[in-house]
């Protein structure tokens, strides 16, 4: 039974290109071209019901004027990846950085690619944030991949999307 089960596991790897992890997590794969990294103003979430506004309540402002919550940066994705607000995702960048991240929105099926992946300008992840903290070059570039860091810079590689909800 485990050989059969080992052996389904690396056909549906192959023929989605997801990889499912015993740790808790699965590794979705990304677009190509996708350096561009959005950014919105957290002030946008306004339905006070929603569970993203109820995160948003839990957040701070952290580095650079994204917001946080228990240390990893508010982000929005595709539904490809996930639609459960709170769920930690990480960014793996092809440079090898990885970045802790929690799903805080959802990118609008009508606003990313036929695979609900991507922005049409490429871009996958969309940081939020408090625009009053904005680092000037991202505010200036419209880019978080601007952040002084260097960590946000270059493509990304995958998503890691854990089971685990914040």
């Amino acid at each position: 039974m485990k050989k059969l089960f080992l052996v389904l596991t690396v056909i549906l790897t192959v023929i989605t290109g997801v990889i499912v992890n015993g740790a808790g997590y699965t590794t979705k794969p990304v677009p190509s071209n996708n350096s561009f990294k959005a950014y919105m103003s957290y002030k946008a979430i306004t339905s006070r019901n929603s569970p993203q506004y109820k995160l948003q309540q839990r957040a701070v402002t952290g580095n650079y004027g994204i917001r946080t919550v228990n240390g990893r940066y508010c982000i929005a994705v595709g539904s490809y990846y996930t639609t459960k607000i709170g769920t930690k995702i990480d960014i793996v960048m092809d440079n090898g950085n990885v970045i802790n991240c929690v799903l805080a929105d959802c990118k609008a099926d009508a606003h990313t690619d036929r695979t609900n992946r991507a922005n049409p300008n490429g871009c996958v992840v969309e940081f939020i944030v408090d625009t009053s903290s904005l680092d000037s070059k991202c505010r200036k570039m419209g880019d978080m991949s601007y952040a002084p860091s260097g960590g946000l810079q270059g493509n990304i590689k995958a998503l890691r999307i854990y089971d685990e909800v914040i």
